[in-house]
């Protein structure tokens, strides 16, 4: 999981079989705040260096009160 500034969560290395799913939380937290900002959350497959699938989740995040 990652911002356009920094890696903000890691998971795994972990395997599934085909058919089989994951539900896990993930805790991160964003540095700055700000709107419209855009977390990437990138799967892997083995060792490829290129995700198979990317979500990108866009946030307004406010500064702490």
């Amino acid at each position: 999981m990652q911002s356009s500034e920094a890696s903000l969560a890691s998971v795994g290395p972990f395997e599934l079989a085909d058919g089989m799913t994951w539900t896990e939380a993930i805790t991160f937290a964003v540095p700055t705040a700000g709107n419209d900002q855009a977390i990437d959350i990138l799967l892997f497959t083995h060792e490829d260096p290129e995700p198979y699938r990317q979500l990108r989740l866009w946030l307004d995040v406010r500064g702490q009160p």
